[in-house]
């Protein structure tokens, strides 16, 4: 956590906080933990290898980090409030070739506050792989390309085992291990009147494992913006 001291704002501003890093075991200084390094086997009774994150305050952002051994692997996150993710049933579905990959492999999703939609509280990560040739002569070939963010609120009602729904090209086992880490970013402020911290007028505008980019969108005399970060 970093607190700033802002006086005199008289316009919209950004401001870019690096992370304070710890210095590990090696004298290194880190500003996040290690990647967590995962060997996915699905379970025979489920869909997918499932991993669950935790969002703390309310206007949080979140980073997902995942980097694949094999570059040539497809894999696809699905993402749900409360509950596990399943094939038709998710709130993100995110192919990790939409994403940038940086020059080691890995691939950073950020996932800003409209996305999250103000929610706390746990998120379920699914993962699976698929067969990119089945995927692209299927009727859903888009499933590789694109982010899908699904507001069809009928699903809220979803029962296991109506649909049969299969995602195509699927498979049950991996060519591929990965590594993967989540942590949340907020962009706070003091209110000197209501005498609490708010995020209202601020948000994160994006975020990576080196700084925070905070935007506010309103003016004020002087305020205190705290940097909150956690990670899972």
């Amino acid at each position: 956590m970093s607190i700033i001291e802002v006086r005199n704002a008289t316009n919209p501003f950004s401001i870019i906080v690096p992370r304070k890093g710890s210095e590990n075991p090696e004298g290194e200084t880190q500003s996040l933990p290690d990647p967590t390094y995962v060997v996915p086997e699905i379970k025979w009774y489920e869909q997918m290898v499932y991993h669950q994150f935790m969002i703390e305050k309310a206007d949080s952002a979140v980073n997902i980090e995942v980097g694949p051994t094999n570059p040539e692997s497809e894999l696809l996150l699905f993402i749900k409030y409360r509950e596990k993710p399943m094939y038709d049933y998710y709130d993100i579905l995110i192919p990790l070739r939409a994403i940038n990959s940086s020059n080691n492999g890995m691939y950073d999703i950020f996932l800003p506050n409209h996305i999250i939609n103000n929610r706390t509280g746990f998120f379920y990560i699914g993962v699976v792989e698929v067969n990119k040739t089945a995927v692209s002569l299927s009727t859903e070939p888009f499933l590789l390309d694109e982010m899908i963010v699904n507001q069809n609120t009928s699903l809220t009602n979803y029962t296991a085992g109506i649909s049969n729904y299969t995602l195509p090209g699927i498979k049950r086992d991996f060519t591929t291990n990965y590594s993967m880490r989540i942590f949340t970013s907020g962009c706070y402020f003091y209110d000197y009147h209501k005498k609490i911290w708010s995020a209202d007028g601020c948000f994160v505008e994006s975020a990576n494992q080196a700084m925070t980019h905070c935007k506010c969108n309103h003016c004020m005399s002087s305020f205190l913006l705290l940097l909150l970060i956690n990670f899972f």
